[in-house]
């Protein structure tokens, strides 16, 4: 079976605190107090099951998101969701717009759907999204998983060209997942209101980024009601635990620390991007909280970049295993001020040395 890689791999020594981690994109600030508060108050609740109808966490993250509560589903995050799609649809064919996030192929591969890889790096620094291409590859019971934002681009769609591919899916019973881990970076570009209109549409979401809390596994399943009762029926019952259920009620109370995330990423987003290419490095643009970048330039590999900055403890995640991607591709995070200084030292400090 094909390994599916990921990032923030800090576990190796068991002390994931000796790591400055630049490959899991996870916002600086840490979880809001609010949440952990929350959280901590959880512990009492840990003696009783989860209450199965998930109605308050349900409630909750639909009044965050601005949607119908019949339309949602809590997940045991973002992959959760992803897996749940294909359980329900079982597809004969998966599209993927790639480079993207490995996970699409692991569906495919579990229900052993035809993959058509549609590659939108048309140029090795040019991105083109072509709905035209996309739309030949649509077919009945096939699944176009599309992640946007893009990881790992960082790139988004615009929404008239996600129109058409809802609007041919829709003509060829076919289904759309899109995949919006990162939306709440850039959260106008969501896809969300047409849930309603477009049946064969399935949004993916996590608030494992935003709120920087990976090991809580908080996601969920946006789509039309009659899809969302009949993911019902299938999902694993108690997929959220006390914790993760008393962190969601915190989430009408964040609307402070989400406008300062937003602003504090940008500002450090372009920082980070600026002082990345004035060492030689090509930087993507991004609407995201991470960077794609190219070494090329540079005449070095990410691998062996890898391996320098892991002497360091500072980790950096090589996309090497993306589908269309070469060894000199990387996707860093953006961080604190500090943090992303120290990163970019440790590399300027690496080629004046001349390597």
């Amino acid at each position: 079976m094909k390994t599916f890689n990921h990032g923030g791999k800090v576990w190796k020594n068991d002390n994931p605190d000796q790591y400055m981690d630049f490959s899991a994109n996870l916002n600086p600030a840490g979880p809001p107090k609010e949440m952990l508060e929350g959280m901590i108050a959880g512990i009492r609740d840990i003696q009783y099951y989860p209450d199965i109808s998930m109605k308050t966490a349900s409630s909750g993250i639909a009044d965050f998101l601005g949607v119908r509560e019949e339309s949602l589903l809590p997940s045991n995050g973002g992959i959760s969701a992803l897996f749940l799609t294909g359980l329900l649809l079982q597809p004969d064919t998966v599209n993927i717009l790639q480079p993207s996030f490995v996970e699409y192929e692991h569906v495919a591969f579990l229900y052993k759907a035809h993959v058509n890889h549609i590659n939108i790096l048309s140029e090795r620094h040019e991105i083109c999204f072509d709905p035209e291409a996309i739309k030949a590859h649509i077919t009945k019971n096939s699944i176009t998983y599309i992640c946007n934002p893009s990881n790992p681009l960082g790139c988004i769609i615009k929404r008239k060209s996600l129109e058409k591919i809802l609007e041919t899916a829709a003509l060829s019973k076919a289904s759309v997942v899109i995949d919006e881990a990162f939306i709440d970076f850039i959260p106008e570009a969501s896809m969300r209101e047409y849930i309603y209109e477009y049946p064969g549409l399935f949004i993916a979401g996590s608030l494992t980024k935003i709120f920087a809390v990976p090991g809580l596994r908080l996601g969920y399943l946006l789509s039309h009601p009659m899809n969302i009762e009949k993911l019902r029926n299938i999902q694993a019952p108690w997929v959220l635990n006390s914790f993760a259920v008393n962190a969601i009620k915190a989430l009408s109370l964040l609307d402070g620390y989400m406008k300062k995330s937003l602003s504090d990423n940008q500002l450090e987003r372009d920082l980070l991007k600026r002082s990345l290419e004035s060492i030689g490095f090509f930087v993507f643009d991004s609407f995201t909280n991470y960077l794609f970048v190219d070494s090329k330039p540079l005449g070095i590999t990410i691998p062996r970049l890898e391996h320098e900055l892991g002497k360091i403890n500072i980790l950096i995640r090589s996309c090497s295993d993306y589908h269309g991607l070469d060894e000199y591709f990387a996707r860093i995070a953006v961080k604190d001020r500090k943090s992303n200084n120290k990163l970019i030292h440790a590399l300027a400090n690496y080629f004046r040395q001349g390597e």
